[in-house]
């Protein structure tokens, strides 16, 4: 039977039910990227074409990785390894729905042992951008002077707008002017390239800004929703918007594309696949207070435990407790 991984917190509040994990580290096995299925519904093909827009400019990339679902084991507390394969690898020609569960990345029937994803998902816009402010308040460099935007740039977007939103085409609701990709982290689009000069000055352009209804620059800035220009325009939201009650209904694509500003919707997109889909495994993860599984399990080992505390019913309690086990009937067994 297929060992059952513990979900971390970010796995649980995206309500992912796709989970990829990494054999760039074997024996063990993370994830390092999921999808909640259900808010997607994306195809076979969907998912290649996304994982390919995030992976492609990676020194290991392949554009032959192809998914097979897997079966899971424990190897200590957390931790994972690969048990067995649960049928072959899906093409990336399939039109099927992709479906729920546990894979890996293949070369062929060789499991993928490069870097995939990443254990950690980068940060938001509006993260960077709150994180440079306390960086520059420390007295240690402005990182988001790059990305500040000039009265200049922004009247000749309003100009050429005409303070009509980019996203809804509305022109009665109070509008601001945004970078579409933030300039000070242009250079992340690019990380085996030696020379990096020049290229965060080279998205300081008006084709990289547009305007947005007021309302929508917040979630906009943290990510929630992008467009996917090459699937026909359309708006793709990762989060509901519904913490912003003023926000006006995002349309099913952008109702205008300048030619000027695709390579930028493209990098803001490939940002928010990448902010959204990364990450998930409990190990790269913060402990909820009060369930730090070493800590449990040191409790465990030297003063045992309550059953009767609710804290050992939950998924990381009741995997302390496996593994105590598991480990005290091995010493047993060698005694």
């Amino acid at each position: 039977m297929a060992h059952q991984f513990v979900e971390s917190q970010r796995s649980i509040s995206q309500g992912r039910d796709f989970s990829l994990f990494s054999f760039s580290r074997l024996p063990l096995v993370f994830i390092v990227g999921g999808w909640d299925l259900s808010r997607h519904n994306m195809s076979v093909q969907q998912f290649y074409r996304w994982l390919d827009i995030m992976e492609k400019d990676r020194r290991y990339f392949s554009p032959e990785i192809e998914l097979r679902k897997i079966n899971l084991r424990g190897l200590g507390l957390l931790r994972y390894g690969l048990e067995s394969c649960a049928g072959s690898t899906i093409s990336r020609n399939s039109t099927h729905s992709l479906e729920p569960g546990v894979y890996g990345a293949y070369l062929g029937n060789q499991p993928f042992d490069d870097p995939i994803g990443a254990d950690v998902p980068p940060h938001t816009f509006a993260k960077f951008v709150r994180d440079a402010a306390t960086v520059a308040k420390r007295g240690h460099g402005d990182f988001n002077e790059e990305s500040k935007l000039s009265d200049s740039t922004i009247a000749e977007v309003r100009a050429r707008d005409g303070n009509v939103c980019c996203i809804t085409g509305q022109r009665d609701l109070p509008t601001r002017v945004v970078w579409l990709f933030l300039p000070a982290l242009a250079n992340t689009l690019y990380p085996n390239r030696e020379d990096q000069r020049g290229i965060n000055k080279k998205f300081n352009t008006i084709d990289n800004a547009v305007t947005l209804c007021e309302a929508l620059v917040e979630p906009f800035m943290e990510n929630m929703f992008s467009v996917d220009i090459d699937d026909n325009k359309r708006i793709v939201t990762f989060a509901d918007l519904t913490a912003y009650p003023n926000a006006p209904s995002l349309p099913n694509e952008l109702p205008c594309l300048p030619a000027a500003a695709e390579q930028y919707w493209r990098a803001n997109f490939k940002r928010t696949l990448m902010v959204h889909f990364h990450g998930g495994d409990i190990a790269f993860e913060k402990p909820v207070p009060g369930l730090n599984p070493e800590e449990l399990f040191e409790e465990v080992a030297e003063w045992g435990y309550d059953p009767t505390h609710s804290k050992w019913e939950t998924p990381v309690g009741k995997a302390v407790l496996a593994e105590y086990e598991e480990q005290r009937a091995s010493l047993e067994g060698r005694l």
